[in-house]
């Protein structure tokens, strides 16, 4: 066994977000706000960037600031270079996709210490510290380890044997040499844990302590490469194609540019930094979150349908448009089995503005009327918390808003939310009367251009 030392400690801190919960309850918010500003000069994307959110969250603009500022960089939304702010590519892929815990996968595969989101001298302070750690990496590589080896890892022991040790996050202990410590000293009956002094000779509060470890563990577990309870941390190897992706990456820390003549980080280390923590970093079939693999519940006490559903989501549509046409089957079928046969999946018919087209019926149900369904899905771990400020935003096409125009209280958006608790729907009645009413907002943000010969000037030609 190596001469690896556990006890000699160092901390290294992230920046403290918000609750797991509301951190899933937000990314939405600010994506849908840095897509419709970016790009956008520096000061004038910050100042609108904080009316919007001060606006959509009902509080003060004044204090919004600091929210924002640790928000972006911990969610890396967003970049500045040469005075313009810029969306990131994993700000647009989330629009695109609505894939929650693929963006946190992204973000997990980006980080490591040190990085570029915190302050100057806390970056140069790392740097000549001689920290080469990939927090995320090494969390999944040890529990990985530890599973092909029949064990379950403590949380506090991966904190003290792992995340706090200083001769760990300068890269130059395995997660193999970490296991066996941990079962070297489990074998005598040693339980090594953080304290209060841990990292000073005055004791420090449990939050200096603990907080960003949490903060490692549920950013992995929004990312559905874990679970947790109070005590222990699961891999969830259904994730079992990325997390080796993380395992192959462990060693590779990126070396941090734009520092001065004496290895200091500058303000250029940070901005070159924030540039590629937002960038994808690999495919997008790499980052999917399979149904399969956010969904938790033992499928086999599922009916046959919603396995089908697990299984082939993706045979009509997503996973969301199939869940949606088999529950309302269900429902018309409740209401009047012959009309059955009427709900219809169109999803496939471009230009439609509809994905379903289901039944309604009249107040003594003896007539048949037209449903027509939009659905939207997202996936994320956490189910949304529909508290007096919670927020939601999504894209429609033009011609989505078109059909919800044309086909009023005929017209229904399913907000599907795929999480490892099952799906959820929650239903949207005729949104084009909420938005009269002022109940919703809607707003273009792409613009169609059409031109003709007359609008050409030169034509290149190699």
């Amino acid at each position: 066994m190596s001469s690896y030392n556990p006890d000699v400690k160092y901390r290294c801190d992230i920046i403290r977000g918000k609750a797991q919960k509301e951190m899933d309850d937000l990314l939405p918010l600010y994506a849908d706000i840095t897509h419709s500003l970016a790009p956008l000069e520096a000061v004038a994307f910050t100042d609108q960037f904080d009316e919007m959110l001060a606006q959509k969250l009902k509080v003060a603009k004044k204090t919004i600031s600091n929210q924002r500022s640790e928000m972006g960089r911990l969610f890396a939304l967003y970049f500045e270079q040469d005075g313009i702010m810029y969306e990131s590519e994993i700000c647009k892929y989330l629009i695109k996709s609505g894939d929650q815990p693929a963006f946190f996968k992204n973000i997990c595969l980006n980080f490591q210490f040190p990085n570029g989101t915190q302050k100057k001298e806390t970056i140069t302070e790392r740097i000549k510290a001689g920290i080469r750690f990939k927090p995320y990496h090494f969390i999944l590589s040890l529990l990985n380890i530890a599973k092909n080896a029949g064990l379950t890892l403590e949380k506090r022991e991966i904190e003290y044997y792992a995340l706090s040790s200083l001769e760990v996050l300068r890269g130059g202990v395995s997660p193999e040499t970490v296991l066996e410590h941990i079962v070297k000293d489990r074998s005598k009956g040693i339980i090594k844990e953080l304290t209060a002094t841990s990292f000073s000779k005055e004791p420090k509060e449990h939050s200096y302590i603990f907080q960003h470890y949490t903060e490692l563990f549920n950013y992995l577990e929004l990312a559905n490469l874990v679970s947790q309870d109070r005590k222990c941390l699961y891999l969830n190897t259904k994730e079992q194609r990325i997390i080796d992706v993380f395992i192959s990456e462990l060693n590779d820390v990126q070396e941090l540019e734009g520092l001065d003549k004496n290895g200091n980080a500058t303000e250029i280390t940070r901005n070159l930094w924030a540039q590629h923590y937002g960038s994808l970093s690999h495919g997008e079939d790499i980052l999917t979150t399979s149904t399969n693999a956010i969904v938790r519940v033992e499928t086999e006490s599922l009916p046959q349908e919603e396995q089908n559903d697990i299984i082939n989501a993706n045979q009509i549509g997503s996973e969301g448009e199939q869940y949606v046409l088999r529950k309302e089957k269900e429902r018309v079928k409740a209401i009047r089995p012959i009309w059955e046969n009427r709900v219809k999946y169109l999803g496939n018919i471009r230009g439609l503005g509809y994905d379903i087209l289901s039944v309604d019926t009249n107040e003594d149900c003896t007539k048949a009327l037209n449903r027509m369904i939009e659905v939207k899905s997202t996936k994320r771990v956490t189910l949304p918390n529909f508290s007096n400020d919670w927020y939601e935003t999504f894209e429609i096409t033009a011609k989505e808003w078109e059909s919800a125009e044309q086909f009023k209280d005929h017209y229904y958006i399913y907000r599907v939310y795929i999480t490892p608790m099952g799906f959820y729907i929650y239903v949207i009645d005729n949104p084009f009367l909420q938005y009269e009413e002022g109940k919703l907002t809607v707003y273009p943000i792409k613009y169609q251009v059409d031109i003709t010969k007359k609008n050409i000037e030169r034509i290149y030609d190699e």
